[in-house]
């Protein structure tokens, strides 16, 4: 594996990783892919996703320039991207199983009774939060708000982190 980091470190450099940390990034998400032979082991994946924890495994024993270790921390970074972006897509496709979707804004829909789920899981302590209500629609700013049991003002603007189910 030491030489598949080192193969991929050369191959950045060639593709336009600089000193700046700011070229190259392109090649390195879309050649992640050479280095999940240590991304998609379960030692690696038991590190949450953690710098401090990730790096040794991507370092070993390799004696590493500012720049090398600079493509390695943008690798770890690409690969946490690609790691919530998938673990996103699952959470959203088992949402629409239970019967939850996003609704487009209409005015049409005002008044409806509606079991909400707004995802916070993004945020610091964020997770699934489960409200049963109704939409309201605002003439003012055009939107959908669902609103939570008995509210009447307070709520939650219609957007792509919240999922609608039809009661």
């Amino acid at each position: 594996m030491k030489t598949k980091t080192n193969e991929f470190i050369k191959k950045a450099i060639e593709n336009g990783y600089d000193d700046n940390r700011t070229y190259g990034w392109d090649w390195i998400r879309n050649n992640l892919q050479e280095l999940d032979s240590i991304f998609q082991t379960g030692e690696y994946k038991k590190q949450g996703g953690m710098k401090s924890k990730c790096m040794p495994f991507l370092i070993q024993d390799n004696e590493l320039s500012v720049l090398e270790m600079g493509i390695l921390e943008t690798a770890w970074y690409l690969n946490n991207e690609r790691v919530h972006k998938k673990e996103k897509k699952e959470r959203i496709k088992k949402l629409n199983k239970e019967g939850f979707f996003n609704i487009a804004d209409d005015e049409k829909l005002d008044k409806k009774k509606i079991e909400w789920i707004q995802d916070t899981s993004c945020d610091y302590f964020g997770g699934l939060n489960k409200y049963t209500g109704k939409l309201s629609w605002s003439k003012v700013d055009k939107r959908l708000m669902c609103l939570q049991g008995k509210h009447r003002r307070r709520g939650h603007w219609n957007s792509e982190n919240i999922y609608i189910k039809f009661i």
